[in-house]
């Protein structure tokens, strides 16, 4: 199987623990606002942008934004290695 789709299993996994990766991530990243982190733990669920802003009543393009500036923040280059430096956070 590709390496994200992996990457997906091993986060649902972590998510039944006490402490899921996304909030180890967010953690890692104390700078990220409220509103950034909300973005970011759909992100690591595996949602779709429309899906992340319909849940949080915001436009797609804003959740577009914030996973931008949450990429440039901690140094991702892509989804899959944002996925990836959430592993290695949790």
């Amino acid at each position: 199987p590709p390496p994200a789709l992996i990457a997906v299993a091993v986060l649902k996994a972590q998510a039944m623990t006490a402490l899921s990766a996304p909030e180890q991530l967010c953690r890692c990243c104390d700078h990220l606002t409220p509103r950034q982190r909300e973005v970011l733990r759909g992100v690591l669920a595996g949602k779709a942008s429309k899906t992340i802003a319909h849940d949080l009543r915001i436009s797609q393009r804003t959740v577009e934004s914030h996973r931008a500036a949450i990429m440039q923040r901690v140094g991702a280059k892509s989804v899959p290695d944002l996925v990836r430096l959430a592993l290695f956070a949790g």
